[in-house]
């Protein structure tokens, strides 16, 4: 395996190709996405674009460069590394386009008083429910920016994939989250099961449902308490203590005990793999 050594002195050196496969590299396109915006690439652009690691001014400029481009202008939008200045440009620029405004709506930069407009725009029900090009609730829904008025009011508008984003949002009421825990609906017990922000004694509690889309999402959710998760690796279930052993809450002392004691060659692949992960992500 060759290693490139890419610095602000040599990036101009190398091909396109090999420039667009560095882009999806987070420490090289954060430190060089200005010098790899100033090649004047198409083709680099569109990648930085899409980019989630590129400087947020480098973003900015591409916006201001496509600015009568509605298309790139929505790609723009979505990223989440573009600026709320830059956010705000589209909304003043594109008033009338409702699918910048979609995007605007599920950018996690977005700011709260930007949100608060942006809701003012109602959807008709049908639209929402058919979902083919998203929806302003539908974004907001799934903002980590929207508040927990804002949430229950999208709560309210009682549309299935609505609520399941407003209860996997991680600044969903409490309320709601005990309410949905105690739901009929497997479904909606797997989205609080997977939910950070649910409280620890709820997680417990959903670790004994019987239905397996609650205990995966619980053996995935690195928010359940160490003693559960320790306590699932007692289970026979295949897809959960995979789950389980991907989570960062298991402790490395567990994972490297299970993989010596665990006869299935997946799970020891598995377990192998996630025990050199962790002692390179933890050093």
């Amino acid at each position: 395996m060759i290693t490139i050594k890419i610095t602000k002195e040599n990036y101009r050196k190398y091909d396109i190709v090999t420039l667009l496969n560095l882009i999806g590299e987070e420490s090289i396109t954060r430190q060089f996405s200005r010098e790899f915006y100033n090649l004047n690439s198409r083709k680099i652009n569109s990648a930085l674009i899409h980019s989630s690691y590129t400087d947020a001014s480098v973003l900015n400029d591409l916006a201001l460069e496509n600015e009568d481009d509605v298309l790139v202008c929505t790609r723009i939008a979505s990223n989440s590394a573009t600026s709320l200045d830059t956010l705000k440009f589209f909304l003043k620029k594109f008033e009338e386009d409702k699918l910048i405004k979609i995007a605007v709506a599920k950018n996690p930069n977005c700011s709260e008083e930007m949100l608060k407009e942006l809701m003012k725009n109602k959807t008709e029900r049908d639209e929402i429910e058919r979902g083919l090009f998203g929806s302003i609730e539908r974004s907001i829904s799934t903002n980590p920016s929207a508040t927990k008025e804002m949430l229950n009011e999208l709560f309210l508008l009682d549309i299935e994939s609505i609520q399941k984003n407003v209860l996997a949002n991680p600044n969903c009421p409490v309320e709601l989250i005990e309410d949905a825990s105690k739901s009929e609906d497997e479904d909606f017990r797997a989205v609080v099961a997977s939910n950070t922000a649910t409280p620890a004694t709820i997680l417990k509690k959903l670790s004994k449902d019987r239905f397996k889309v609650v205990k995966l999402a619980i053996a995935s959710n690195t928010a359940t308490p160490v003693d559960v998760l320790e306590k699932m690796l007692l289970l026979k279930d295949e897809e959960i203590l995979i789950n389980l052993i991907c989570n960062d809450s298991v402790q490395m002392s567990k994972l490297i005990y299970f993989s010596t004691i665990h006869k299935s060659d997946r799970i020891n692949a598995v377990a192998e793999r996630e025990i050199s992960r962790k002692n390179r992500t933890f050093k």
